[in-house]
């Protein structure tokens, strides 16, 4: 059995046999308020506690593991490829599950909505007003200079996605993924996107998402804008320069959409340890190879699709049928779909369907750290085919 240690928030090192944890720990290298976690796990104790762990090292035989599956219980992913119908059918049972805490992750989010709004709004209100009494650079226009580069409101609204929101909901689909695969989850865990790392891998993923859309945008804007020009200098047809526009706007919302779908799951491949964390250009290729074939990626746009209108409907019902409804359901069944779609991902690497531990050249039919079975032979042929 191996370990993750972390001497101090943020970094993690390892993972390190008991053996090499015990000399790093007769050496002063390593105190015991030093936070160990088991590889394969997410639950993070006292270094003074590694003895415990280490005696509840999950049993090896095939008898003693049917005995833990029976407590345990068996994840719902098991024998199950992605498809739209398993996204939707098992994204309401893990909603049914799970309600309580999708309930207060999306009670979380709207009450971050309502609180920056709240900011937001003061913070206008303050402009207008000190635009009335202090005289602007540039009077009218340095305004309206101003209120075109953004309004209080828009940039912090823009910030605090980037800071906040976003690393939160990223989180809280994790959450949801970890139950779908089995392990025990809480609300207070939906905050895994600030934790161990994985903030800084958020937001730095967050600016390659921006580089990507930029480059869309100027791609799109050269391939059209150009034309454009040439349109206008010559013959000045409104006509003309408006189709060649919506060719242009159709052509870059295609192209975003396509990339979206293909790389979208990168944002939880950063962070997901049953996947191995991998860079973040690693994460991109994963993304891309989980999602591959025609039929994935366009049943991935109708997932998402008929997922929004769900969603945009229950919103648009006085907000409450969102809270209640919508917003967690579509956090179930996008969690799903990733689940589905990673575990082909998880034994293509040659690791254990329910925990993602790998496999080395053990022989054993049994994972030495969850005590499941690696997977069965229905599951290894179907995903491997996936992979």
């Amino acid at each position: 059995m191996r370990f993750w240690i972390s001497r101090q928030p943020g970094e993690v090192d390892g993972p390190f046999d008991i053996d090499t944890l015990n000399q790093m720990r007769e050496a002063g290298n390593l105190p015991d308020s030093t936070q160990v976690c088991p590889e394969g796990s997410e639950t993070w104790h006292p270094l003074s506690h590694i003895d415990e762990m280490e005696n509840s090292t999950p049993p090896t035989s095939s008898e003693q593991a049917d005995s833990m599956v029976a407590e345990q219980g068996s994840t719902m992913l098991q024998g199950r490829s992605y498809t739209i119908e398993n996204a939707f059918s098992i994204g309401w049972t893990m909603f049914q599950k799970q309600y309580v805490v999708l309930l207060g992750m999306v009670a979380m989010m709207a009450a971050m909505k309502v609180f920056i709004g709240v900011i937001g709004g003061v913070s206008d209100l303050f402009v207008q007003r000190a635009a009335t009494t202090v005289p602007m650079p540039g009077g009218q226009l340095g305004l309206n200079f101003f209120y075109t580069l953004g309004n209080p409101s828009t940039i912090l609204n823009t910030v605090f996605e980037w800071l906040v929101f976003t690393p939160y909901t990223i989180g809280a689909a994790l959450v949801i993924v970890r139950a779908l695969r089995g392990e025990t989850i809480s609300w207070s865990d939906s905050w895994c996107g600030f934790w161990k790392g994985n903030y800084g891998r958020l937001l730095l993923i967050q600016l390659w998402w921006l580089g990507i859309l930029l480059v869309v945008l100027l791609s799109g804007g050269l391939l059209f804008g150009v034309p454009i020009l040439l349109v206008n200098q010559s013959s000045g047809s409104t006509e003309v320069i408006g189709i060649i526009a919506l060719i242009g706007v159709s052509c870059m919302l295609a192209t975003w959409i396509f990339l979206y779908l293909r790389w979208g799951f990168s944002v939880l491949l950063v962070i997901d340890p049953k996947a191995g964390r991998p860079p973040i250009g690693e994460a991109f290729s994963g993304s891309w190879r989980m999602t591959r074939g025609i039929t994935t990626w366009f049943s991935l746009g109708v997932l998402g699709f008929l997922g929004t209108l769900i969603l945009i409907f229950s919103f648009a019902c006085l907000v409450l049928p969102g809270i209640f409804l919508g917003g967690p359901y579509f956090i179930a069944v996008i969690a799903t779909a990733y689940a589905l779609l990673c575990q082909a991902r998880i034994v293509a690497k040659n690791g254990c369907i329910h925990c993602g531990y790998p496999r080395s050249a053990s022989s054993d039919s049994i994972c030495s750290e969850c005590g499941r079975p690696w997977s069965n032979e229905a599951d290894q042929a179907t995903l491997s085919e996936e992979a």
